[in-house]
């Protein structure tokens, strides 16, 4: 499922550049955001769980 979600997301960024909507480093931009907010999610996420006591050790 991850590889079509990528695949759909790199169609979509290419179709922006090739279209005249945005510049490359526009589009590289708002990726190398999203997958800074998505990792930036995902420890908050860890260390909530671990730190707070909802993690049970079973993921």
């Amino acid at each position: 499922m991850i590889y079509i979600t990528l695949a759909i997301a790199a169609v979509v960024g290419f179709l922006r550049i090739y279209l005249g909507v945005h510049y490359p480093i526009d589009v590289l931009g708002g990726s190398g955001v999203g997958v800074l907010s998505g990792f930036v999610a995902l420890k908050l996420g860890d260390y909530v769980f671990k730190n707070l006591g909802v993690y049970n050790g079973n993921y």
